[in-house]
């Protein structure tokens, strides 16, 4: 399993390819979930441990404090225009008017 400043700063760094950025929300999201199934299963959901984590992650993702974010935008962006292409004029009619 890989660090959280290392998915950071692959996934962000000026050399990073289109589809290591695009990687970077998915991984993050995956590497949180793992961490918090460790702190449930061997710490019994110990709310130290939990606010140790969050520390942990606010802290990674603010090394770069731009980036992170942007990442996070590009991933929102792609993934409601996918979904948007989903639905025809009409349903979409009917869902945001």
């Amino acid at each position: 399993m890989r660090t959280g400043s290392s998915l950071v700063s692959d996934g962000i760094g000026e050399s990073s390819t289109v589809s290591q950025r695009a990687r970077l929300v998915p991984s993050l999201i995956e590497l949180k979930r793992n961490v918090e199934s460790v702190v449930a299963t061997a710490f019994s959901k110990s709310e130290s441990m939990a606010t140790v984590v969050k520390r942990s992650f606010e802290e990674f993702l603010n090394e770069s404090p731009d980036k992170p974010s942007e990442a996070l935008a590009e991933y929102i962006d792609r993934y409601v225009r996918t979904i948007l292409l989903e639905f025809s004029f009409n349903q979409l009619d009917l869902i945001f008017f």
